[in-house]
């Protein structure tokens, strides 16, 4: 009589195991070869990345960034000499919120990241009726065809935002965007260069103001120069609502 034990298969031994999974546990001999080529490459651009690329980008942000960066970080304990803010006052007579045309307002729409919240905001909220969106910028032509671009990418509605033109260098264009709308939401940077007349905006006609800038110092200095209009008006600023990374950082 034959033992009912065989006809049950017998284990495979650790050897034959081993045997199977050895082409496996690294990497295939034939491969090894492409690892000197690649070898060489590397031993060679890390010292001319060391040598050219690292000295290129510390001679930057010594001479470029940093002075700006210092410049902008103590004059924030110069505010009180400024006779211009001490002299700000909020503007007269000024559009009640609830009766504002806009709840948001994207400013710099015509850059990538101007792009990507006004594709959230509309796929989410506009494309729905839940908010009253307007698009906002310094350039008209540039301005459409981001808002054809913005269709494509999110609802085919958003061919119908309204457009404001705006330039951070005009004051006047800057309050006249704030009195339509009960928010901005602004990409425009370097935020030390282009971003405070728009804070100023925001709070001299109570709009709320919110950014995505990482640069502390342009916090600093908003908060410094305008918060006594903002509380005067109501206007909310915030900063830092996204944080980006750069090589200065």
């Amino acid at each position: 009589m034959a033992s009912i034990y065989a006809t049950i298969p017998r284990a495979e031994g650790v050897e034959a195991r081993l045997a199977k999974a050895q082409p496996y546990m690294g990497i295939p001999q034939s491969n090894l070869l492409l690892l000197v080529p690649l070898s060489l490459i590397v031993c060679l651009l890390l010292p001319l990345w060391a040598a050219f690329v690292l000295p290129i980008c510390a001679i930057y942000i010594l001479v470029v960034v940093l002075p700006v960066q210092l410049q902008a970080y103590f004059s924030t304990f110069d505010v009180s000499a400024d006779k211009s803010v001490a002299a700000l006052t909020p503007v007269e007579p000024r559009t009640p919120l609830e009766d504002r045309e806009f709840d948001v307002v994207v400013y710099g729409v015509t850059g990538h990241s101007g792009l990507l919240l006004a594709e959230y905001l509309v796929m989410q909220y506009a494309s729905k009726g839940d908010l009253k969106i307007a698009l906002a910028g310094r350039n008209a032509k540039k301005l459409a065809a981001a808002r054809e671009k913005l269709a494509a990418n999110s609802h085919p509605s958003a061919l119908d935002l309204p457009l404001i033109i705006a330039d951070s260098g005009n004051e006047e264009s800057l309050e006249q965007m704030c009195m339509r709308t009960k928010v901005v939401g602004t990409t425009v940077g370097p935020f030390l260069k282009y971003g405070e007349g728009l804070v100023r905006a925001c709070g001299r006609t109570g709009t709320g103001y919110c950014d995505l800038t990482g640069e502390t110092a342009f916090a600093e200095i908003a908060s410094a120069k305008y918060n006594k209009v903002a509380m005067e008006t109501g206007a909310r600023v915030v900063s830092f609502t996204g944080f980006d990374s750069v090589p200065a950082d």
